[in-house]
């Protein structure tokens, strides 16, 4: 059936039937279902029976012209003359002409009218203002006389009364001597600048000699106290029986645990696994 569809002679398109109704009118004459045009052309049943219904979404692109061709030549159907039907039929519609009201002429009296209020109103303010110049100018300027200043009595001012003089603040050595400070309030106390370690104490100190850190943990790794010590400054730890030190200058750094004292001259880099328990020292 097939190739008896696809023959080269074709036949006349109707002027006076749409495209889609000669389309549906000659497939159901042949008694094909759409589902195999469909099936054959390839081609989506949809846009077939957009085809056949001559629905109003078509437009005469080259897609629709392309399927138009094929589904016209399947049912041996002049596809030429069927796809000029076709762009009459789906033509665009001509773009309406808009017609824009026609201004008004312009009237020239009511243009006359501003224009005489606009010179009578400044002939208005210029005469107000000129008015008010000529008699600011034209009043005469009265000057009252100024009376004479008169002389006012002289007024003696009594002597102040002589203050008594405050004598001078004695020294604090003076007042300590005399009896007015007691002697252990005279003077300050000094601080010391370095901590002496007791010699019987059980903490350990660890004296920086030189600028250093120091890394201070328990036999188990956990930290007890990380921190860097300057030049002179002394750092107690108490109960050092299980704690191990780390330095990083180890020739800066001095452990003193009682009557027994710890350095390392000489090394000046990291050292690390210093017992800071006194009795395991040599």
């Amino acid at each position: 059936m097939k190739n008896a569809l696809f023959k080269e002679d074709t036949l006349d398109i109707q002027e006076d039937v749409s495209v889609g109704h000669l389309l549906k009118e000659h497939r159901e004459a042949l008694g094909i279902p759409l589902e195999i045009v469909a099936h054959n052309l390839r081609i989506g049943i949809a846009h077939l029976e957009k085809l056949e219904a001559d629905h109003e979404t078509l437009v005469s692109d080259v897609y629709t012209l392309g399927f138009l061709r094929i589904y016209a030549k399947f049912l041996n159907l002049n596809a030429n003359a069927l796809i000029q039907k076709f762009k009459k039929q789906f033509a665009p519609a001509p773009p309406s002409c808009l017609i824009f009201p026609t201004p008004p002429a312009e009237q020239g009296i009511a243009g006359t009218r501003i224009l005489l209020w606009s010179v009578g109103l400044f002939i208005i303010i210029a005469g107000i203002s000129g008015y008010q110049w000529w008699k600011i100018h034209q009043e005469p300027i009265s000057l009252k006389e100024v009376a004479p200043l008169q002389e006012t009595p002289s007024v003696s001012v009594a002597p102040e009364p002589a203050t008594e003089q405050v004598p001078a603040l004695s020294p604090i050595s003076s007042l300590t001597e005399q009896g007015y400070i007691p002697e252990e309030l005279s003077l300050p106390t000094p601080i010391e600048e370095e901590v002496v370690p007791p010699a019987e104490s059980s903490s350990t100190f660890l004296k920086a000699i030189e600028k250093t850190w120091i890394d201070v943990r328990d036999r188990e790794g956990k930290i007890i106290v990380r921190r860097l010590l300057y030049t002179g400054q002394v750092f107690e730890l108490k109960h050092p029986e299980n704690l191990v030190l780390k330095v990083g200058n180890a020739q800066g750094i001095q452990i003193t645990s009682g009557k027994k004292t710890l350095a390392f001259p000489g090394v000046p880099g990291v050292k690390s696994g210093i017992s800071l328990n006194s009795s395991n020292w040599n």
